[in-house]
C-alpha cells in the first residue's frame, strides 16, 4: 500500500516507533507522564504554549510517594537524580494571556530548583506569534505529543460529566469539561522528536545539547494501540530571517483528505483555514467521495475570540455546506446533560482518514496553525490489518465518547449501516450525550478585518502591509480626500514603526536586560544616590509601557530598589509621565485610526470616557481591564479631556502604587530574612492590595445591578 507520508513534503521525518498509543483526554495523560517522568534518568525535554507548576499529576493510590504538584514533582526529580537534566522551553507569551498563566513561572523555577532544572522563556518567533507546540520527551526513549498543555484546566476523564469533584484547579475552583488528545511514541520516532526539541533550545539559547546515549525501555503501564509503525513528524514553523517557514502540516491535512476514500474524521477546537475548506469542498463536490464528519465546540469563549475566530468559522462551515450536494457532511458538537453547551471546550486536533491514517497534534484547523504559530503533530501510517484496525479502534472510541455510547454498539452500528454519518444520528440519545449539528448562520457578518488580519494570520505581519490593508480604505475618492487623508495614515504608520522601531531594540540589544531582576537592580543601585535615580526611573516606565511590560512590575522592583518612600516617589512620577506618552500617541493616531481596528467597542469606550471621564479613569486604573498601555493610548483617542484623565490616572493608582511600594520592600525582606514575621506582612501587605481592588468591583457590580 503507498504510504501518505513524504518526508520532504508533508513531514519533516518518518521514523519507526516500536510502539505508539493515543492517550485521550487529560487523565489518562497526566497519568502516563507521571509514571514516565519517574523513570526519567538523563535528559528531559518539555516545549510548551503554557505550564502552570501547581497542577496535579495524581498518583495511584500506593504506587509511589512522589509530589503530585508538577513543580514539586519535577524538583523531588531532580534533586534526587543529580544526573537528570531537565530542559524547559516555554512560549515567552504576550502579557494578553497574564491573567490565565502561572505568574513569574521563571523566577520560582530559577529561584526554587536544583541548578539541573533549566526554564527559558522562548521568543523566537515573529511578532504577534505564539509558540504552540506541546511536547515532552524522555531519555530520547518516549515522546508525548499532541493538544495538550502542562497548565489548568486540562485534566478530566472521558465521561466529561457536568459535575466531577476532582475537575478542580490547584486553588479548588472547578472547571468545565476539557476534551483533547496526546500521541505517545517510543523508539526512533521519540528520539527525533527529542532532536527537534534540541533544535528548539539551540535556536534560542546559542546551546548545543548532546542527546543522552542510547535508549531505555521505559514505556508506561498500559497496552500500546499500534506496534513496530511508521511514524510522520509534521511541523509549522513561521519564516524568520534564520530560515524560510516550515508548512508540513498544512501539507500533511491536504494530502490526507485528497486521499480519502470512504471516510474523514476530524475534531478541531477552530475551523478557519481556507485551503482546508476549500478541499474539503471538492471533496464534497464528487459524485462518491468520502463522508465528511468533523467535530468542534459550540462557540468562542469571549468577544474577540467571536471576532476572530467565529465569524471566520461560520464562514468555512457556510462554504462546506454550499458544496454538500450529496448530503455527506456533518458538522457536530458535543451535548452534555446538564452544561451549558458553550462551557464544554473541545480542544482536540485529530484527523482520521479512512483506517489509513491517524494525525494529532497542537495544529488547530486555522491559519495560525497553518502558517504563523509554531506547532507538531504525528500521523501514524497505518500499512497493514493490524495497524488498521487500531485507527478504527480510536476513531469509534472517540465518537463513542461523544455519544455516550459502548465502543462495540459504534462498531456494529457502522458496519450494519455502512456509514458513520448514519451511526452517529442513530445512537445519538435524545436527553443525553450526543453530537448536534452546529447552525448555520446564513449571512455570516463580516468579522472586522484588522482584527482577523491580526488575530488569525496566514503568515508573520508586515506593518506595512497591516497599515495599507487595514487602514487605508479602497472607496471612491477625491485627490483632496486622498491628500487630507493621508497625514494621519502617515504619522500612524510612524508611530507604527515607532514601536517596530523599540521592539528591535528590545530584541537586539541589551535593553531588555534592564527588566531582568537582577540586572535592573544592580543598575539602579549604581544611581541610587547620584540624583539620577529619578529620572532613569520615568525613562524605563516609559520605555516599558511603549513595549506593554506590565506596569504592576515595575512598581515592584523601583520598591525594592529606592525602599517605600523614594520607590513610591519615583515609581507614581514614573507611571504618570508613561501614562502621558501612552496617551499623547493615542491622540496622534486618532478616533479613525482606531476604530479601524477595534471597532465599535473603541467607540463606545471613548464616549464613556468622555461622559465619566474622572471616574471612568479612576475604576480602569483600579480594576483593569486591559493591559496599561492599552487604555492610555484609547484614552488618548477618545473624548477625554488630559486633564480629566490625569486626576483618574492619579486617584486610581496612587493608592496601588503605595501599597505596592510597601509590598516591594517586605518582598526583598522576604528573601534576604525569611522570617515569620516578613512573610506575614508581605501577605497582609499583598491580600490588602487585593481586597481593594475586589472590594470596588463589587460595588461597581452593585451600582450595575441598580442601573446606575
Amino acid at each position: 500500500m503507498t504510504t501518505l507520508l513524504s518526508p520532504g513534503r508533508n513531514c519533516w521525518a518518518v521514523e519507526r516507533a516500536t510502539r505508539a498509543t493515543p492517550l485521550v483526554d487529560g487523565c489518562a495523560y497526566f497519568d502516563a507522564l507521571r509514571d514516565a517522568l519517574l523513570r526519567a534518568e538523563h535528559q528531559v525535554f518539555i516545549i510548551a504554549w503554557d505550564i502552570d507548576g501547581r497542577i496535579s499529576l495524581p498518583s495511584k493510590e500506593g504506587a509511589d510517594d512522589a509530589p503530585e504538584a508538577l513543580s514539586d514533582l519535577i524538583g523531588y526529580l531532580a534533586a534526587r537524580r543529580p544526573d537528570l537534566e531537565i530542559f524547559i522551553l516555554l512560549w515567552d507569551y504576550t502579557i494578553l494571556y497574564a491573567a490565565d498563566r502561572h505568574l513569574f513561572l521563571k523566577f520560582t523555577f530559577d529561584w526554587d530548583m536544583p541548578d539541573n532544572v533549566r526554564l527559558v522563556l522562548d521568543d523566537e518567533i515573529p511578532m504577534g506569534g505564539a509558540h504552540h507546540q506541546k511536547i515532552v520527551t524522555i531519555d530520547d526513549s518516549l515522546a508525548f505529543v499532541g493538544g495538550i498543555d502542562l497548565t489548568k484546566g486540562r485534566w478530566d476523564t472521558r465521561d466529561h460529566a457536568a459535575q466531577n469533584p476532582r475537575r478542580i484547579d490547584h486553588d479548588g475552583a472547578p472547571y468545565p469539561p476539557f476534551h483533547d488528545v496526546q500521541l505517545l511514541v517510543d523508539g526512533d520516532a521519540a528520539r527525533k522528536i527529542a532532536d527537534h526539541c534540541r533544535w528548539r533550545w539551540r535556536e534560542r539559547t546559542g546551546e548545543t545539547i548532546s542527546p543522552p546515549d542510547g535508549q531505555r525501555d521505559i514505556w508506561p503501564s498500559r497496552d500500546p494501540a499500534w506496534r513496530d509503525v511508521q511514524v510522520g513528524i509534521a511541523r509549522t514553523m513561521p519564516a524568520t530571517f534564520k530560515r524560510p517557514d516550515i508548512r508540513e502540516i498544512m501539507q500533511l491535512y491536504l494530502d490526507g483528505i485528497a486521499s480519502a476514500e470512504k471516510t474523514i474524521y476530524i475534531e478541531n477546537q477552530y475551523l478557519t483555514a481556507e485551503p482546508i475548506a476549500y478541499a474539503l469542498a471538492e471533496r464534497l463536490e464528487e459524485e462518491d467521495g468520502p463522508e465528511i464528519v468533523i467535530v468542534s465546540q459550540w462557540a468562542a469563549s469571549d468577544w474577540l475570540e467571536e471576532q476572530v475566530m467565529g465569524i471566520r468559522r461560520a464562514l468555512f462551515v457556510a462554504h462546506l455546506r454550499r458544496h454538500d450536494r450529496h448530503g455527506r457532511l456533518r458538522i457536530l458538537a458535543p451535548v452534555i446533560p446538564d452544561l451549558p453547551p458553550h462551557e464544554y471546550n473541545l480542544h482536540a486536533k485529530v484527523m482520521v482518514i479512512d483506517d489509513r491514517l491517524v494525525q494529532i497534534g497542537s495544529a488547530n484547523l486555522n491559519n495560525r496553525s497553518m502558517g504563523y504559530d509554531s506547532e507538531c503533530d504525528l500521523a501514524i501510517d497505518c500499512s497493514d490489518g493490524s495497524d488498521r484496525a487500531a485507527a478504527r479502534e480510536f476513531r469509534d472510541g472517540l465518537i463513542a465518547e461523544h455519544l455516550g455510547a459502548d465502543i462495540d454498539a459504534v462498531r456494529a452500528e457502522i458496519d450494519k449501516k455502512g456509514s458513520l454519518i448514519a451511526a452517529i444520528e442513530t445512537l445519538g440519545a435524545e436527553g443525553g450525550r450526543r453530537l448536534e449539528e452546529i447552525a448555520t448562520t446564513e449571512t455570516p457578518p463580516e468579522p472586522i478585518t484588522a482584527l482577523t488580519a491580526l488575530g488569525d494570520p496566514e503568515r508573520p505581519i508586515e506593518a506595512s502591509e497591516w497599515v495599507r490593508d487595514n487602514l487605508i480604505t479602497n472607496e471612491d475618492t477625491t485627490d483632496t480626500d486622498r491628500k487630507s487623508a493621508r497625514r494621519p495614515v502617515l504619522i500612524g504608520l510612524a508611530v507604527l514603526l515607532g514601536f517596530v522601531g523599540i521592539a528591535a531594540l528590545w530584541q537586539f540589544t541589551s535593553l531588555a536586560d534592564l527588566l531582568d531582576p537582577a540586572t535592573f537592580t544592580e543598575s539602579l543601585e549604581g544611581v541610587k544616590g547620584s540624583g539620577l535615580g529619578g529620572l532613569a526611573v520615568i525613562a524605563l516606565f516609559v520605555v516599558g509601557g511603549l513595549v506593554v511590560f506590565p506596569v504592576t512590575a515595575m512598581i515592584l522592583a523601583t520598591a525594592i530598589v529606592f525602599g517605600p518612600f523614594y520607590g513610591f516617589a519615583y515609581a507614581a512620577a514614573g507611571a504618570l509621565v508613561s501614562a502621558s506618552v501612552s496617551y499623547g500617541l493615542g491622540w496622534i493616531l486618532g478616533k479613525r485610526f482606531l476604530r479601524r481596528f477595534m471597532g465599535e467597542r473603541v467607540r463606545a469606550l471613548s464616549r464613556r470616557l468622555g461622559d465619566k471621564g474622572v471616574m471612568a479613569v479612576t475604576v480602569l486604573r483600579i480594576i483593569p481591564t486591559a493591559p496599561f498601555t492599552f487604555i492610555n493610548i484609547i484614552a488618548g483617542a477618545s473624548h477625554i479631556r488630559f486633564v480629566d484623565y490625569a486626576i483618574g490616572t492619579v486617584l486610581g493608582m496612587l493608592p496601588g502604587i503605595a501599597i505596592l511600594s510597601l509590598t516591594g520592600e517586605r518582598i526583598e525582606k522576604v528573601f534576604q530574612d525569611p522570617t515569620a514575621l516578613n512573610i506575614g506582612l508581605a501577605i497582609l501587605f499583598i491580600g490588602f492590595w487585593f481586597l481593594l481592588g475586589w472590594s470596588l468591583q463589587w460595588f461597581v457590580n452593585w451600582r450595575r445591578e441598580r442601573g446606575d
